[in-house]
């Protein structure tokens, strides 16, 4: 019936965590996008960016979501 039924589906547990507070789980979100990227040496983020054409924004991006999620993780350890 859908053709996005995989999007659908994604966004009831980021609703979820909205609505319960669960913050943790944009953390994952972001140790998950790092994992992808990583693995298929691309970001999409605002635009698509290539490791291969651009590789200065694309680690620039990817450690700095390092860094956001490595800040969130220590927020809940204090």
């Amino acid at each position: 019936m859908y053709k996005k039924w995989k999007t659908i589906v994604a966004l009831v547990p980021m609703i979820i965590a909205i609505v319960m507070q669960w913050w943790w789980f944009f953390t994952f979100l972001f140790i998950l996008q790092i994992i992808f990227s990583l693995q298929i040496g691309s970001i999409e983020y605002v635009e698509e960016v290539k490791k291969t054409e651009h590789p200065f924004l694309f680690w620039f991006i990817i450690i700095l979501w390092s860094v956001l999620a490595l800040y969130s993780i220590r927020f809940y350890f204090q």
